[in-house]
């Protein structure tokens, strides 16, 4: 029955009328949060609710819990919607906030490239002003030197044809005219002037963008010159040591030169890495990148040509820059830290000291057919180290 669910026991008129002592007002200053209701019959099953503002009666023996339990749980719920909307407000003011940190953190993204940009125009601007300048002063020593010798030419082009005048005469001529036209010849030899640039490609900020391309570049053990030895400073352990005849059979080896490359494969994308080097010798080094198909058993030029773009690194006097068709680039003064950018889809392959930033040398063409390795080639024995993110390289001697 519904009435048995009801929280109070309800009575109608005629049983308060039979049992008035059965039933008692509640408790002095007990208030009922709802209202009595009375139950008037108009029929069999037929009832209608009247809510009264009059106090709630109960009988002897009903039990209060489920009362207060209904108050509990509706000043639950109300302290729940209380809270509930703090937090929705909290919310609110939290979503302002953030859309406010958001508009200002873009306005500022905005702004601070703007200014990099600016920057960079200036700086580009400057360069190029150096440049010009740089250019002109030694332009301008050129032409005074060729103007120099282009008149000592016309000079002596004239002499000779005052000699070769005097050389169809008779003899008898000759000695009347003893005056040794050689004696007023003064020849000036200007010095050479240097062409070496000073201005150099440097873009602010350049290597640090270019580090968020940094791969964890290793050498190949497997591909390691025979005498190339590989120490891996965090394992504290030799990655080769001197091949024994047997694994000098393997195709993947280098045979001709002190080289290995490493174990990552390029075949798209843009890659960076960088090598440290301790040059104390005479050395002619070379790094960059090459196909994984180049001869390794055979002597060939380190040219794009026989699939190699790296640059050269001589020190000393006794490697001096090749003079072969096409040498690879030389740097006759290597950094000590050389930054080597990959940019396979673009086909370039640039370099970089990491120490200054400055731009080394870029090969650039059309598209590579095929996938390329880092290449790293060692000089003779006590020419230095080569340092390969955490492997040290260099030749057993």
């Amino acid at each position: 029955m519904w009435e048995d669910s009801w929280p109070l026991q309800l009575s109608t008129a005629a049983e308060r009328q039979r049992n008035p002592e059965r039933l008692k007002e509640t408790r002095p200053g007990e208030r009922c949060l709802i209202a009595t209701a009375e139950l008037l019959e108009k029929g069999e099953g037929d009832w209608q609710i009247h809510r009264l503002a009059s106090p709630c009666y109960r009988t002897p023996g009903s039990a209060s819990q489920p009362l207060l339990k209904l108050e509990e749980n509706m000043k639950h719920l109300r302290d729940e919607i209380t809270k509930n909307e703090k937090l929705q407000t909290k919310e609110d003011q939290t979503l302002k906030e953030w859309q406010e940190k958001v508009k200002y953190r873009r306005e500022r993204i905005l702004v601070e490239f703007e200014k990099m940009g600016l920057f960079l125009a200036e700086e580009e601007k400057r360069l190029l002003q150096a440049l010009k300048k740089e250019e002109d002063e030694t332009a301008e020593k050129l032409q005074e030197n060729k103007a120099l010798l282009d008149q000592q030419s016309h000079s002596l082009e004239t002499l000779l044809l005052e000699l070769e005048d005097k050389n169809e005469h008779s003899a008898l001529q000759m000695l009347q005219d003893m005056k040794d036209p050689l004696v007023s010849l003064k020849m000036q030899y200007p010095e050479a002037i240097p062409t070496v640039l000073k201005t150099v490609c440097r873009v602010p900020g350049q290597i640090e963008m270019l580090k968020s391309f940094l791969e964890d570049v290793v050498p190949d053990a497997e591909t390691a010159y025979p005498h190339l030895l590989l120490y891996e400073s965090r394992q504290r352990c030799y990655l080769s040591s001197p091949a024994l005849e047997g694994s000098l059979r393997t195709q993947d080896r280098f045979l001709a030169y002190p080289c290995v490359v490493g174990q990552k494969t390029f075949s798209s994308g843009r890659h960076y890495w960088e090598v440290g080097m301790n040059l104390t010798g005479d050395a002619l080094w070379a790094l960059g990148v090459c196909r994984d198909n180049v001869s390794r058993r055979d002597r060939v030029p380190k040219s794009p040509e026989n699939g190699f773009w790296v640059v050269q690194l001589s020190k000393g006097k006794k490697y001096l820059p090749s003079v072969a068709a096409s040498p690879p680039f030389t740097l006759t003064e290597p950094p000590s830290h050389v930054g080597i950018f990959l940019d396979y889809e673009a086909g370039d392959v640039s370099f970089y000291s990491v120490s200054d930033g400055s731009h080394l040398h870029t090969y650039s063409q059309a598209a590579f057919s095929g996938p390329l390795q880092p290449f790293f080639c060692l000089g003779a024995p006590k020419s230095g180290q080569m340092v390969i993110s955490t492997v040290t390289v260099w030749v057993k001697g």
